[in-house]
């Protein structure tokens, strides 16, 4: 029996240990659920021990260490998976996102008294179960999955399908989910409050993605004179962003200057002569 022979054997191993493993994740969830339910914690240190214990007995002491540390391994990422099923089960309102830690969001919501409203940190491999699932009424959208929640929405706003990026979904009563852009609103209410005049203005734009696509559109359908947007890659970028210091107002829509870090700033204002906005 040569190499490819022997690899075959270690394939078709693999591939009944991967089915396996999928049903035990299965069972896993349905356990989560259980002591969800009775109000059990997800951790039972004795029963991980007994498993391993008798895991190793079986196979003798030549395998024992390295059956203990797979099944340390799995019962790891069994807990992990049965926490994030309770989660999503749990979730009314919230923000979710791959890290939400560091979000006001909970609190404002809290300030207007909306006290369900919490903050989600899941991977992206936990969207599908968030989606069937549907346990929650509505829930806001942080990076990195502004784009790839709109596979899961049946409807579309009108600025959601122009940027391409969904930060608020609502579950309506008969199931169907409704995409939404709000950072459009977000940006022009700020705008409104400021006083500050677009029309006719030439804006510079700082960053890309979801933040920068929605202020395009507030810009456009303000009637500015010309949007230059500054890219870390393109035409005009942070190392010759001083061509343009002409621009009568500058918006920042990088992550630069966000906490901890909020002393720095992408670009020097002093180089600007006819500013009247930022």
């Amino acid at each position: 029996m040569d190499i490819t022979d022997l690899r075959s054997k270690i394939n078709e191993i693999d591939d009944k240990m991967s089915d396996l493993f999928i049903e035990r994740m299965k069972v896993s969830a349905d356990i989560g659920a259980y002591k969800l339910e009775h109000g059990m914690n997800i951790r039972d240190r004795k029963r991980e021990k007994e498993v391993i214990d008798n895991l190793c007995a079986k196979v003798g002491d030549i395998y024992a260490p390295y059956i203990s540390a797979l099944y340390e391994q799995i019962m790891e990422m069994s807990r992990r998976y049965q926490s994030y099923l309770q989660m999503i089960v749990q979730i009314e309102y919230g923000l979710i996102g791959e890290d939400v830690s560091n979000s006001y969001s909970k609190w404002i919501h809290h300030s207007m008294g909306n006290r369900s409203f919490g903050l989600y940190s899941l991977p992206c491999e936990m969207l599908p179960l968030l989606f069937k699932k549907r346990a929650f009424k509505g829930i806001c959208i942080d990076s990195p999955y502004k784009q790839e929640v709109i596979k899961y929405c049946d409807e579309l706003d009108r600025i959601a399908k122009t940027t391409g990026y969904v930060n608020t979904i609502v579950s309506e009563a008969d199931g169907t989910i409704l995409g939404y852009n709000t950072e459009y609103d977000g940006f022009a209410s700020a705008v409104k409050k400021s006083g500050m005049e677009l029309k006719g203005k030439k804006i510079m734009l700082l960053g890309k993605g979801s933040i920068a696509s929605s202020i395009k559109e507030v810009l456009k359908d303000s009637g500015v004179s010309e949007i230059l947007n500054v890219t870390r890659t393109g035409k005009i970028n942070f190392r010759n962003y001083t061509e343009y210091k002409d621009a009568d107002i500058v918006i920042n829509a990088t992550n630069i200057g966000m906490s901890p870090d909020s002393d720095i700033a992408p670009v020097d204002l002093s180089t600007f002569s006819n500013l009247s906005g930022v």
